[in-house]
């Protein structure tokens, strides 16, 4: 029985996410940022009107257009604040 447990189970959301990407090789690659943001259950549109980001800044970080490590550091802050993170956890390694 013990040999049947999945591992999976006790990981939380974003581990999940992380290993089943490398396990599966998941070809579009998520970035920090939409990764969070969905593990927080934002929209877009949400994250932008709570944040006071501009949404268009949003989608061009999430979509690698714009790079966020080389963001001002007030908009990843905002955006760190309210999706309850560490402003490292944003940037891309």
């Amino acid at each position: 029985m013990l040999s049947m447990y999945n591992v999976y189970h006790e990981m939380d959301v974003t581990h999940f996410v992380d290993a089943i990407d490398e396990k599966y090789g998941n070809q579009q690659k998520i970035n920090n940022l939409k990764k969070i943001r969905l593990t927080r259950g934002f929209s877009q549109s949400e994250l932008s009107r709570v944040s006071g980001v501009k949404l268009r800044m949003i989608q061009l970080y999430e979509q690698g257009v714009n790079d966020i490590n080389k963001a001002e550091f007030r908009t990843v802050y905002k955006l760190a604040k309210t999706l309850g993170c560490d402003i490292d956890d944003l940037y891309q390694k």
